[in-house]
């Protein structure tokens, strides 16, 4: 019978050189606890260099960002992203898009309130309209007769006259 061997979840991880790529971000975030709890009051610069030197990491461009990450998380015990940067532009563009969608929507709805209360509005002034001309029909109302006023001008009634000169002035 063959013993079976155990196989690490990582890498064994060695005394330096230690890609960052065998540590999750909730590990480098832990690690970054830790070290506030053994030292409290460091910069952002010397925690992170205290990282680096605790987990034995090669200094890269990736391993920086995510050890920066990693730091930015520990406020309130926050968890550290874990998505790649695709699925996260992703789903933002999935977020952005419900909430223009949400947005789109009230705005449909503010301009059909607005539509049925200007259908309203429009029907009473029809109705006072209608019971404008029931009160005073036209064939009460003696037309204005504007024949010997000079063209041009403009008149209110029977005794008041603008004339063109006026009328033009505006």
């Amino acid at each position: 019978m063959a013993a079976w061997r155990h196989i690490p979840a990582r890498p064994q991880l060695g005394l330096f050189d230690n890609p960052v790529r065998v540590f999750s971000l909730d590990e480098l975030a832990a690690t970054v606890r830790k070290l506030e709890r053994e030292r409290p009051g460091r910069t952002v610069e010397e925690l992170s260099g205290a990282v680096f030197t605790e987990l034995a990491i090669t200094r890269t461009r990736r391993a920086a960002d995510l050890v920066a990450e990693a730091i930015r998380a520990r406020a309130g015990n926050a968890r550290a992203e874990t998505r790649t940067r695709q699925e996260y532009y992703s789903d933002l563009r999935v977020t952005v898009s419900r909430e223009e969608s949400a947005v789109a929507r009230q705005a449909m709805a503010e301009e059909r309130a607005a539509a049925e209360k200007w259908q309203e509005t429009a029907a009473e002034s029809r109705w006072m309209w209608s019971e404008y001309q029931r009160k005073w029909p036209p064939t009460e109302r003696p037309a204005v007769d504007r024949s010997k006023d000079p063209a041009g001008s403009w008149s209110v009634d029977r005794n008041r006259l603008l004339d063109v000169a006026d009328n033009s002035r505006g």
